[in-house]
C-alpha cells in the first residue's frame, strides 16, 4: 500500500523532506502529488496544503519548504521540542518545515558566534538553547507521524528499523614518540626535564630505554575489544603535513604506513582531512590521494579534523574529491544530536536549494566531549553514554561514538578511561 502525499505547491525542500523521512527513517512507500483530481480518495492521503481533503490526515504547511532563500527563521519551541506551529488541533505544528530546518542545519549557514576554529557552537543551537540536545527529534517526529498514520491508516506498512552500533576512532596522533624521529623525541625528553613533568619524563624513559610499547600504540587492544563486543569498527587517519593543529607523525614513515594497511585489512578507513585542508581544495586532494595509495583503497569516507564543518564550503570540497560519506556531523561542546536525528541520511545544499549524494553519518557522543569540555569524570561519562544510548536505542537508531587512539593511552587527563571505553562497548552492543 503506497501512502498518497498531497502538496498543490511543488518544491525541491519538499522532495527532500518526504524522502528522508518516509524512505529513510521509516521505511514506508508514497507518491507525492500536486494535483487532488489525481488522488485516489479511497486510499491513505497526507495532506499537506490548506485545502479540505475528505479522509486524509492533514499537516498545514509552514512556508519554509516553499521558500528559496535563506533567511532567519522566527523559532519558538513549545511542548519540549516541537516548533513552526501552523495549527491549533492534531499535527498543529509542520513536522516536515522542523525535520528540514534540523537535517539542512538552516541556523548554520547564518553563520553567527563562530569559535576561534570558526566552528558553528552548540551553544548557539536552537536545540541547546531549548533543552532538547539530547533527543532525536527528527526520529521523534517522524514516529509521531508513524502513529497517526497508522491509527488512521492500518493498512500502510512501515519497514521495521533496528537499532546499530558503530564505534569510530580518530587517528589525530599515531604514536606518542615512536617514528618522531630524532629531535622530536630527545627534544621533548629535555623539555620535560625542564618542566619537571614527571609523567611525561616517566612515559619517555620507558620507551626510549626499557623499550616498553608506545603508549599511543593501543591498536592490538582496540582489535581484541572489538572482537569480544563483535563492535563494528571504522578508523579515519590524519596524514597532512605538520602544523600547528596537525601533529601527526610523517606519512613517508613506514610505521604509520604499516599502521594504515594493517588496519585497512580488519576495518574500513577513511580519511580526517587536516586543518589545513579545511581551506584548500588541492591540499585535501592530496590527502585523499595518498591514503589511496597507502591502503590501496578508494577512499570515500571522511571525518573533519577539529571537526571543522562550514557550510556550504566543506562539504562541497569533500564532494569534488568524490568522498561519498561523512561522519563531523556532532558537535566538540556538547554531546547529542546536531542534526536532530540518529539515521544516516543525505545532504541538502540550501544555497543550491537541491539534494546532494553526499552521505552523512550524525554522531552522538566524543571523548574528548565528556571528558575536555564538559569535564566529566569516568563515572558520570558513562551515564551520559547511557541516557544517549536510550535515546538512539528508543527510536532505533545508528549509535556512532568517536574516540581517539590516544584516549586510551592510560596518560595524564585520559587516565583509566579505557575502563570508560570498555563499559561503552558494552552499553552500546548488549
Amino acid at each position: 500500500m503506497i501512502l498518497q502525499v498531497y502538496s498543490k505547491k511543488k518544491s525541491a525542500r519538499l522532495n527532500y523532506i518526504l524522502e528522508q523521512l518516509f524512505t529513510l527513517v521509516l521505511g514506508t512507500e508514497y507518491k507525492l502529488y500536486h494535483s487532488i483530481t489525481s488522488l485516489n480518495l479511497e486510499l491513505p492521503i497526507l495532506n499537506y496544503s490548506q485545502e479540505n481533503i475528505p479522509k486524509s490526515l492533514q499537516i498545514i504547511p509552514h512556508s519554509l519548504l516553499f521558500e528559496k532563500n535563506i533567511i532567519a527563521q522566527t523559532i519558538e519551541v513549545e511542548e519540549g521540542y516541537h516548533f513552526f506551529r501552523t495549527k491549533e488541533d492534531h499535527f498543529s505544528y509542520d513536522i516536515f518545515a522542523s525535520s528540514f530546518f534540523m537535517l539542512s542545519r538552516y541556523e548554520e549557514y547564518l553563520k553567527t558566534d563562530l569559535d576561534t576554529h570558526e566552528r558553528f557552537q552548540a551553544e548557539s543551537s536552537i536545540a541547546f538553547k531549548n533543552n532538547f540536545l539530547d533527543k532525536a527529534v527528527v526520529n521523534r517526529w517522524a514516529n509521531e507521524l508513524k502513529k497517526q498514520l497508522t491509527v488512521q491508516f492500518p493498512q500502510l506498512h512501515f519497514k521495521k528499523q533496528e537499532y546499530q552500533y558503530l564505534s569510530t576512532i580518530d587517528i589525530d596522533n599515531a604514536f606518542a614518540f615512536k617514528a618522531k624521529g630524532f629531535t622530536r623525541l630527545w627534544g621533548g625528553f629535555a623539555k620535560a626535564i625542564i618542566r619537571k613533568d614527571y609523567e611525561d619524563i616517566r612515559s619517555r624513559f620507558r620507551y626510549i630505554f626499557l623499550r616498553k610499547q608506545d603508549p599511543f600504540d593501543v591498536y592490538d587492544y582496540l582489535n581484541q575489544i572489538h572482537q569480544r563486543y563483535q563492535t563494528k569498527t571504522l578508523f579515519f587517519f590524519l596524514i597532512g603535513k605538520n602544523g600547528k593543529y596537525d601533529k601527526n607523525i610523517s606519512i613517508k614513515k613506514s610505521s604509520y604506513q604499516n599502521l594504515i594497511q594493517n588496519t585497512s585489512e580488519n576495518s574500513e578507513i577513511g580519511i580526517h582531512p587536516s586543518y589545513q585542508s579545511n581551506n584548500s581544495l588541492d591540499i585535501l586532494q592530496d590527502e585523499v590521494n595518498k591514503l589511496g595509495v597507502i591502503s590501496s583503497k578508494a577512499i570515500s569516507k571522511s571525518r573533519q579534523h577539529f571537526l571543522k564543518l562550514y557550510f556550504p564550503d566543506t562539504y562541497l570540497n569533500l564532494i569534488k574529491v568524490n568522498i561519498k560519506e561523512d561522519y563531523t556531523m556532532g558537535f566538540a561542546s556538547q554531546i547529542g544530536f546536531r542534526a536532530g536525528i540518529c539515521n544516516p541520511y543525505y545532504w541538502f545544499d540550501l544555497e543550491e536549494n537541491s539534494k546532494t549524494n553526499l552521505r552523512i553519518i550524525p554522531f552522538q557522543i566524543m571523548d574528548g566531549t565528556l571528558n575536555d569540555y564538559l569535564r566529566q569524570n569516568q563515572k558520570k561519562s558513562i551515564e551520559l553514554i547511557k541516557k544517549i544510548n536510550n535515546e538512539v536505542r528508543s527510536v532505533n537508531g545508528l549509535f556512532v561514538t568517536l574516540w581517539h587512539n590516544e584516549s586510551l593511552s592510560d596518560l595524564r587527563r585520559w587516565k583509566n578511561w579505557k575502563y570508560v571505553y570498555e563499559e561503552l562497548q558494552k552499553i552500546a552492543t548488549e
